[in-house]
């Protein structure tokens, strides 16, 4: 199978939709076009995020901090602890991977549900905010390697212990901010401190 190798897009510019929110971007051209239509079937574009412009995470949840990102549903990072993942595997059929909630940052050697509790989470000189549960949808039972539906789990167990009402559906996983570090590296295997004192 040929390999699709996209670099810096350079195509006009255009906007997009991510949720309610109108996104500056960039085409990347007409071959990751082609290809990827004929990959997925159906006519699509692939775009990047505008580098010269701004969207913002809500400032609701934000406490009114700023904090950037592009094409993510609305927070720049997400965090799971194995052992939530671990918690919720006990309960269910059959385990599911972790790539079926497709945190970018996994933190392992807590408790189950830890970063529910922390105000803090901090990896060397880089402190992170947990601003809000993340709330799942139906994505989650997608096979991330097939790219189909796999029942209705981890949903239907997810709603027996996970449900929170103000969120008004399941939460597992927590959104993150960065509160300090910009332009420093996270590496795997590097330890991490959760500070459940709100000093923020």
């Amino acid at each position: 199978r040929d390999v699709l190798n996209v670099g810096q897009a350079a195509g006009p510019a255009m906007e997009v939709i991510v949720w309610k929110d109108r996104c500056a971007a960039i085409d990347a051209g007409d071959e990751p076009a082609r290809w990827l239509s004929d990959f997925l079937g159906q006519s699509v574009r692939l775009v990047q995020f505008d580098p010269t412009h701004q969207r913002l995470s809500d400032p609701h949840w934000t406490r009114g901090r700023e904090a950037i990102t592009r094409f993510t549903d609305g927070f720049p990072w997400m965090l799971l602890s194995q052992g939530s993942l671990d918690a919720l595997n006990a309960r269910l059929p059959k385990a599911l991977p972790m790539n079926r909630f497709r945190p970018n940052i996994v933190i392992d050697g807590v408790a189950a549900f830890a970063e529910d509790a922390a105000a803090r989470i901090v990896f060397g000189e880089v402190e992170f905010w947990p601003v809000k549960a993340c709330a799942r949808c139906a994505i989650t039972t997608t096979d991330q390697v097939r790219g189909e539906r796999d029942g209705d789990e981890p949903m239907r167990t997810l709603r027996e212990f996970r449900f929170d009402a103000a969120l008004q559906g399941v939460a597992f996983g927590q959104n993150l901010i960065l509160a300090s570090g910009e332009g420093s590296e996270l590496a795997v295997g590097q330890p991490a401190v959760l500070n459940p004192s709100a000093s923020h």
